[in-house]
């Protein structure tokens, strides 16, 4: 029952945290609003929940404010990378499968490589240092507290053989030196829990600003349980690229009035599909841990209970026909008193037997009602994985869009360009042809050949 009380409250802070990444994902998406108004139609039905997107969009807008220090940093921090990864994706279909130059030419294999170098590489840097950082003062303190407690076990034991204190030389120990230890460990001890305390009220304060509510109970098992770092990580994951993603979103809104509106659309869009895809391998490797790891537990769990279970009514059909065969042997035997013995031993076991079973059989309901329920938050996070990976197409189809239209912008104006320099382009002026002075020498070169001595033409040769 205990491990499925834990699995139990780790499904509750998983739904927690679904539910709070669905309700962010919802409201002011910049590129579904960019590539299509709603249809009458659309605009009907969506206005029951237009307070509910107005509170999100407000509680959005607060939590950026919060954070927005923290956000900017990583915004200028990772920008450049995010873009990366949304190019390669970008690339990827073009890409051949094979490659007889490979590696010095990229194939789908490679380049599917970087991506996920890059999403692994994106998806640590972008975790909180903050909460990473309390994690880690937290189990220091936990190593102290073991530490500690075994200590004060030694002390004591060590304070049961040591002498009293007037049978002991100056450089001796005796039972007060262990004792006082023994005390001093244990103040040590209560000193680290209460610190531990501290900080898990301080990482409660920081869930709550990146916009994560948990309880402070929730958060006391996020740090206790085994599979706890990797829930941890996963919410302050979600919280951070949401954060980004609205910070994303308004540094899109913002540069519309700006000359070069296409060129930062180009690598908002960028940094928003690449925040979609790391969303996205997430929610793909929640669902995977989910259907797989824990739901392994779980089954294994439940063949165990079956067994016992089983095992159980066996012994209990075992105890009952002992039960009823020395009650047949009681009528007819002279030792009465060492039957009635084995009776009330066989009751008393049976009776135990029927209590294991009660818990065994609740514990099976327990083990039944969890399988459905990692099952029913199965199916909810494929149904939202494919509507993340909906509008991850309909992300990179505009971010394709828009590098065409600016690829195609820059060839225009690399064109105009070319004809406005052509245009610029001057001919020499052409010195006017002296045809008087050319027919001169000719006629003066032509004379002297037809045999007039008379004519020098030393000084046309000499020219």
């Amino acid at each position: 029952m205990i491990k499925v009380a834990k699995y139990t409250i780790i499904l509750l802070t998983l739904s927690v945290g679904i539910v709070y990444n669905l309700g962010i994902q919802e409201s002011k998406d910049f590129v579904l609003n960019a590539i299509a108004a709603p249809s009458s139609e659309q605009a009907s039905n969506s206005k029951s929940s237009d307070n509910v997107n107005l509170q999100i969009a407000k509680t959005r807008s607060r939590l950026l404010d919060k954070n927005r220090r923290g956000i900017e940093g990583m915004w200028y921090e990772l920008y450049q990378t995010l873009e990366q990864l949304t190019e390669h994706q970008n690339k990827q279909d073009d890409l051949p499968e094979f490659s007889w130059l490979s590696p010095l030419r990229e194939t789908k294999q490679s380049n599917l490589k970087k991506i996920r170098s890059i999403s692994e590489r994106l998806l640590i840097e972008v975790n909180n240092p903050k909460v990473t950082a309390l994690r880690q003062q937290y189990f220091e303190l936990k190593s102290k507290i073991s530490d500690d407690m075994a200590a004060a076990r030694r002390a004591k034991e060590d304070s049961y053989l040591a002498p009293d204190e007037d049978q002991v030389y100056f450089w001796q120990s005796h039972k007060g030196d262990y004792q006082a230890l023994e005390h001093k460990k244990e103040a040590a001890v209560k000193a680290h829990r209460l610190e531990q305390q501290k900080i898990l009220s301080r990482c409660h304060d920081e869930l709550l600003n990146l916009g994560v509510e948990l309880s402070d109970q929730q958060v006391e098992q996020l740090f206790k349980l085994s599979s706890g770092d990797l829930m941890l990580n996963l919410f302050v994951t979600f919280a951070q690229l949401n954060l980004l993603g609205e910070y994303v979103t308004e540094r899109m809104q913002q540069a519309q009035e700006d000359e070069s509106y296409a060129y930062l659309a180009k690598r908002y869009y960028a940094v928003y599909v690449a925040i979609i895809s790391l969303s996205l391998d997430i929610y793909t490797h929640t669902r995977e841990k989910l259907t797989g790891e824990h739901l392994n537990r779980v089954d294994q769990l439940r063949e165990k209970l079956m067994k016992v279970t089983l095992s159980t009514k066996k012994l209990i059909q075992s105890e009952q026909k002992n039960l009823k065969k020395s009650k047949r042997v009681l009528q007819r035997s002279s030792k009465k008193e060492l039957i009635e013995a084995d009776i009330a031993e066989a009751k008393r076991y049976i009776t135990q037997l029927k209590s294991n079973l009660e818990v065994q059989t609740k514990a099976l309901d327990g083990v039944l009602a969890y399988r459905k329920h990692i099952l029913t938050q199965a199916e909810e996070i494929k149904r939202t994985t494919q509507r993340i990976a909906r509008r991850y197409r309909i992300a990179e189809n505009t971010y394709k869009t828009v590098t065409i239209g600016t690829s195609q912008f820059e060839l225009m104006r690399e064109g105009l360009r070319d004809l406005s320099n052509l245009q610029k382009i001057q001919v020499p002026a052409m010195v006017p042809l002296a045809g008087d002075r050319i027919t001169n020498h000719l006629e003066i070169i032509t004379q002297h050949l037809n045999g007039d001595e008379t004519i020098d033409v030393s000084g046309e040769l000499k020219r």
